[in-house]
Formats: structure tokens, C-alpha cells, sequence
């Protein structure tokens, strides 16, 4: 499960890939407002101060690397999902909104995703076994 941490992250990518393109239009800030009210971010002066001004590319690529550094395969997915909805709000896909797409799933290629915690249980489960057994000689 996501950590405020990550999705206060989650958020500030959102809001970046809104402004991809240079403009933030009424229908992905009206999708951005319904994200910032799930996760009871409405009132954040960071987040609302990030819709006034564009942020960069390169900016939103350095959160996405925080976020994919910390996150299993599944959160990665979800935000690609999220972010493929702020994108297409507006029925109209820009180049570099493509650009910061491409750029995602490089850096989920190229930065490694965190066990879910019922993959890690498992391995954990399969390690004790081996090490009891090679212990107890069974």
C-alpha cells in the first residue's frame, strides 16, 4: 500500500504531466481536483501552487524517478493508468505528452520495482525453509 509519502509523489506527477504540453486545461485540472480530494490532498498549498505555473518535463521526470524508486509493479501501473487519464482529458494527446510517456516506461525498464508484500512473504517463506532444512540436515 502506498505511503502519503507516494501519493503526495502520485499527485505532484499528475500535476506535471498535465502541464506536459505547456497548458493545463479545465478538464485535466477538474481530474486533478477529484485526485487531490481521494486522497484528502484538496488544501495542499504545494500541490494548488504547482496548478498556477507550468512545471517542467524535466521536473516531473525527476519525481517519476523518486516515485519508480519506491514503488511495486502494481503502484507503477496504477500511476501509468492515472497518468494516461490526465493526458487524455482533453481528447487531445501532444507530442510531448507521448515524450514523458515513452520516458516513463524507460525509467520503469530501467528502475527496478519493489516486491508486492505477498511476493516478499514468499520468498522470505521459501529462504527459511531452504535455511531450516540445511540447519536440521532434512
Amino acid at each position: 500500500m502506498e505511503s502519503s509519502t507516494q501519493n503526495h509523489l502520485a499527485l505532484k506527477i499528475l500535476i506535471g504531466s498535465a502541464w506536459a504540453d505547456g497548458v493545463l486545461e479545465p478538464e485535466e485540472q477538474k481530474m486533478l481536483t477529484a485526485a487531490f480530494q481521494r486522497y484528502g490532498e484538496t488544501y495542499d498549498r504545494e500541490l494548488k501552487h504547482l496548478l498556477e505555473q507550468p512545471v517542467t518535463l524535466q521536473q516531473t521526470e525527476r519525481w517519476i524517478s523518486q516515485y519508480l524508486a519506491d514503488a511495486t509493479d502494481t503502484e507503477r501501473q496504477a500511476l501509468l493508468g492515472a497518468i494516461g487519464r490526465v493526458l487524455f482529458a482533453d481528447r487531445e494527446v501532444t507530442d510531448e505528452e507521448h515524450m514523458l510517456l515513452d520516458d516513463f516506461h524507460s525509467m520503469m525498464n530501467t528502475i527496478p520495482a519493489h516486491l508486492e508484500m505477498p511476493e516478499l512473504a514468499k520468498t522470505v517463506g521459501t529462504f527459511v525453509k531452504k535455511a531450516v532444512r540445511t540447519i536440521t540436515g532434512q
